[in-house]
């Protein structure tokens, strides 16, 4: 799911505006409150727990990290007005603002980060981001329950505003890390006494962004005002946001026509040429790749041969040519393009791990496995998020995978709550996802598949490309690094726990009066800087 570094500033710049006549939002302002479709209703507004773009979004809003994503690509001060860091590049010492605030008016203190972050570890909240706190001192040992006192954590509060951070190794791309919502703070005494429902409440909802959560009407919309505490409140322009909450991409594109919302940018695949022709559409770069889990440990998918087999016997070039229809890269291995270190793009010097269209060999490795032209093969479940892209897309396989194999495909489509829990749960043999970087490292989309990552759903270990992994985020030098993530990267397109689709663009349509809106490539938006009209 989603935020920033090296190279950074160039994949924030490289929106292309299509230009927007016509497509302006046209119901009058209501002072200023920007209408936006936040997709299906969030699963959860808390920091610790959340994983998809709806949550984050909305986490964004309201919270704010150490240090925050900047629409240049920079990454800026945050609740840290400043930061020193070690010579060997082990620790970092943040001084907080003295006017960081809650939303209820208390001080943001170091010592908030520190609760926050132990509790992101704490074993029995089962964070699924939790392995991103790993390059903390004792911070993986402490989460595995290898040990039990949280001051072993390398993170405590020398003073008020003073934040002491001990890694376990240098990690070049901390300060982005920190700027991704796993890391913000919650309030303690709030969350200690209600941890559980805390967020479920507007009331309880004690944050310290740029904006407060005023009501949730379940299935329907959150409304936000802006935070008259935050301590860059000057910069908030906005009178307020109002996010609906609309699963389905064709009806998304109604509200915008209409007038009924500001941006829309999950919009429908058949639609896109018709948007560019008349001049609305927007195009700007996503660090993301679409692809497909793979239940390792589900029946015939437990076998590498089968997982291959399915994965050959795409046509990825027809899937983005006649079904999304964005002009999106095909995907043959993991990690995108635009993803550097030491100044080379990973993707280009890894090049690709698996042929596309690759049927003869598909069906060969199916045949090995003991299931010639799909002869005795089981009915797969398929576990697609309601809504979205993800039906036409899955219908294509469906095709492709019976003609190619004879395997048939059951496609189950499931709202967005219980498909994130069903995912997590292991009830699929496939599911369906797309994953944007949070950070730009190639380890942003390779950790996913740690052996204990919160968001494997594959249920793949390995414990080679574990520590594979684990050398790469140890070496500073930068060829070094790069050859390390690209060996783990082979094995995990060998061992395939995962069928690699498309690398997505983001589109997207923007009325002409909404101005500084930042869509981030690593899938969230922004909404502290923007203003409509004048």
């Amino acid at each position: 799911m989603k935020i920033r570094r090296r190279a950074i500033g160039f994949f924030l710049l490289m929106a292309l505006v299509l230009g927007c006549i016509g497509c302006a939002a046209n119901r009058g302002e209501e002072q200023g409150v920007l209408r936006y479709n936040l997709g299906p209703e969030p699963q959860t507004l808390d920091p610790a727990l959340a994983t998809g773009e709806p949550e984050l979004t909305a986490i964004l809003a309201c919270f704010e990290g150490l240090t925050r994503l900047a629409p240049n690509g920079e990454i800026v001060p945050g609740v840290a007005k400043d930061w020193a860091i070690s010579p060997d590049a082990c620790t970092y010492t943040f001084y907080l603002r003295e006017d960081a605030k809650w939303s209820n008016g208390e001080p943001v203190q170091a010592a908030d980060f520190v609760y926050s972050w132990r509790r992101v570890l704490q074993p029995e909240l089962a964070s699924p981001y939790a392995y991103q706190l790993y390059v903390i001192e004792n911070a993986a040992a402490f989460n595995s329950g290898e040990i039990t006192d949280p001051e072993l954590i390398g993170v405590q509060a020398l003073d008020a505003h003073t934040l002491q951070v001990d890694l376990e190794h240098p990690t070049g791309y901390f300060l982005s890390l920190v700027a991704f919502p796993t890391y913000f703070p919650v309030h303690g005494p709030l969350v200690g006494e209600r941890d559980g429902d805390w967020w479920l409440d507007p009331d309880t909802y004690i944050g310290n962004g740029p904006f407060v959560l005023k009501n949730w009407v379940g299935r329907q919309r959150l409304s936000f005002a802006p935070n008259d505490k935050y301590w860059d409140k000057d910069k908030v322009r906005l009178g307020g946001l109002e996010f609906v909450l609309v699963e389905d991409p064709a009806t998304e594109l109604a509200l915008f026509e209409a007038g009924d919302i500001h941006l829309a940018n999950h919009l429908p695949a058949g639609e896109l040429r018709r948007l560019k022709e008349e001049g609305c559409l927007r195009q700007g770069g996503d660090l993301a790749v679409n692809y497909y889990y793979i239940n390792t440990q589900a029946g015939p998918l437990a076998d590498t041969r089968v997982r291959r087999a399915l994965a050959l016997a795409i046509n990825r070039r027809d899937l983005v040519d006649f079904v999304t229809r964005g002009g999106e890269d095909i995907a043959l291995a993991l990690v995108p393009p635009g993803v550097e270190i030491g100044g080379v793009d990973f993707r280009r010097e890894g090049g690709p791990y698996i042929p596309d269209n690759a049927g003869d060999e598909a069906r060969a490795l199916l045949a090995e496995a003991g299931y010639p032209r799909g002869e005795g093969f089981p009915l797969l479940d398929l576990l697609i998020p309601a809504g979205g892209g993800f039906s036409l897309q899955a219908e294509a396989l469906q095709e492709m995978w019976f003609w190619e194999l004879g395997i048939e495909l059951a496609i189950r489509p499931l709202e967005w709550q219980t498909f994130l829990t069903s995912a997590a749960e292991g009830d699929f043999d496939l599911a369906a996802v797309g994953w944007n970087a949070d950070y730009i490292d190639p380890n942003s989309f390779l950790e996913v598949f740690l052996s204990q990552g919160g968001n494997n759903f594959s249920l793949w270990q390995n414990e080679e490309y574990d520590g594979l992994l684990a050398a790469a985020q140890m070496e500073v030098e930068p060829a070094r690094r790069r050859e390390l993530y690209h060996r783990a990267e082979e094995l995990l397109l060998g061992e395939m726990p995962l069928i690699p689709l498309y690398f997505p663009l983001r589109h997207y349509l923007q009325a002409e009066e909404l101005q500084d809106v930042f869509l981030s490539p690593l899938g969230m938006v922004d909404f502290k800087w923007a203003s409509l009209g004048d």
